[in-house]
């Protein structure tokens, strides 16, 4: 599974993350799904212990993503490729 961060969008002046945006892929047998999306992150009382915005890098980032089902996303979309419910085309041909 690959992950491309493109943006992140953050709270000011208390540099807490708000909002990641990114592109991801993932290939099975020579088929590829990939997903552009993005995440909100809200904190809670089940939130971990906060993180300063310097401290963040790209790897707690792709975990917190890959933390939220984003591998079950791709397989849904792997299936949805390899299984389609529909098709187009004419019967004369």
């Amino acid at each position: 599974m690959n992950i491309t961060i493109t943006k992140i969008e953050r709270c000011l002046p208390e540099n807490i993350l708000m909002e990641v945006w990114f592109d991801s892929s993932k290939t099975v047998d020579s088929v590829t799904a990939t997903l552009s999306t993005s995440f909100h992150f809200m904190r809670n009382e089940n939130s971990a212990a906060m993180i300063a915005w310097a401290d963040i890098t790209e790897d707690i980032v792709k975990g917190w993503i890959t933390d939220r089902g984003l591998e079950d996303m791709l397989d849904d979309e792997l299936w949805r490729i390899n299984n389609p419910p529909t098709a187009f085309g004419l019967p004369w041909e």
